[in-house]
């Protein structure tokens, strides 16, 4: 036996209604509408869809796990094998794609994972403000360069925690 499914429209609950999808600003959104409700939904468009142009969605950018440890790696074989690897930043898909050729490395192999909104960095145990500004007085007082704002150094931390007996999860 055939089974048949109807759609029906999201705003009159009227048959025969299809499926419109359509984006503001970053999200998009999905709306069924009869025939009679889609002319009337991009008519409303019109003039905005006049005056626009077209445009694809942007694909959020993937990049390869790893490690610090791992990046520093590549970047240092890189500069002893003629790249022009910085000491911070993106790793350029030329020195990647070498990098991992001389190292036997499959690359479709390497897990990617979505790029972060904000580089973070190596990962930094939570803290309260008061701990931050204690841990920095504590470091000028010891003779580090321990600015008023701004990322903990992680020779600062490891050493605030070996002098005050803590062991923090890293």
């Amino acid at each position: 036996m055939a089974k048949r499914s109807v759609v029906e429209s999201d705003l009159s609950k009227r048959p025969n209604a299809a499926t419109v999808t359509f984006a503001v600003g970053d999200e998009w959104y999905e709306i069924d509408l009869t025939a009679k409700e889609r002319r009337e939904f991009e008519a409303d468009l019109k003039k905005y869809v006049q005056a626009g142009r077209r445009a694809e969605p942007k694909k959020q950018r993937q990049v390869p796990e790893m490690t610090p440890e791992e990046r520093e790696t590549i970047r240092a074989w890189g500069r002893d094998n003629g790249f022009n690897a910085q000491g911070m930043g993106r790793i350029s898909k030329e020195l990647q794609a070498a990098y991992d050729e001389a190292h036997g490395i499959d690359t479709a192999s390497r897990k990617a994972a979505p790029k972060p909104r904000r580089s973070a960095g190596p990962e930094v145990p939570a803290m309260t403000p008061e701990e931050r500004e204690t841990i920095r007085a504590w470091g000028r007082d010891n003779g580090f360069n321990a600015q008023g704002k701004g990322r903990i150094s992680k020779e600062l931390q490891a050493a605030y925690d070996e002098a005050h007996g803590i062991a923090r999860e890293r």
